[in-house]
């Protein structure tokens, strides 16, 4: 499923501009990245998370995802990690569902 900007809906980063070192640009505001175990996605995560959103790593290699979530809780920031598959329509309602309590 494609936005109306055109980025997949599996791609991972949503692109977000911030000032450098705005750590409440996002505050109270909860980030969910696909494929945030390892790469852009993981590096989103952490961009993400310095800005000030509460993060919710989405992938499906468990092991770099617990990882991932391991970073940035020890760096101090609100993380929460789902396992699923984002590339079908199934995996995307089940991680937004799953996220929703957050």
């Amino acid at each position: 499923m494609d936005d109306d900007r055109g980025f997949p809906g599996s791609s991972g980063l949503f692109v977000l501009a911030t000032q450098k070192g705005d750590q409440t640009m996002l505050t109270g505001k909860i980030a969910i990245v696909t494929g945030g175990a390892k790469g852009i996605g993981r590096y989103a995560a952490h961009t993400l998370a310095q800005a000030g959103a509460t993060v919710v790593v989405v992938d499906v290699d468990v092991e770099r995802m617990h990882k991932t979530l391991g970073e940035l809780r020890d760096l101090k920031f609100e993380a929460w990690a789902l396992a699923a598959d984002v590339r079908h329509d199934d995996g995307r309602i089940d991680a937004q569902e799953r996220a929703r309590p957050l």
